[in-house]
């Protein structure tokens, strides 16, 4: 997945099948069965990860990240998408058609 596919503020993401994940305290493991690659998100990562899970849209999660934590928008804009992108690339979210 490449920065344009998910230039899209309405595109929604879902868990990969085959990805296990466990909050623990205010962070995510999780595990790619697939390819037995553990990964870890820290709290604004797992905040980030639990509203995609919700099936909110990019625009939803950049606007809760920016608003939970006071940050400027354009900035969680380019994070979340950057994110998102190395969670697809890793296997571990697939990108809802429609």
């Amino acid at each position: 997945m490449n920065a344009t596919e998910t230039d899209s503020l309405n595109a929604r993401f879902e868990v990969s099948d085959g990805v296990l994940f466990q909050e623990m305290d205010e962070d995510i493991v999780l595990l790619n069965i697939e390819t037995q690659q553990y990964f870890g998100l820290d709290y604004v990562g797992a905040r980030v990860w639990n509203l995609l899970v919700e099936k909110s849209d990019l625009e939803t999660v950049v606007r809760r990240i920016g608003a939970d934590f006071g940050l400027e928008i354009e900035t969680v804009r380019a994070d979340v998408q950057s994110l998102v992108e190395d969670l697809v690339d890793s296997g571990l979210l697939s990108q809802v058609a429609g």
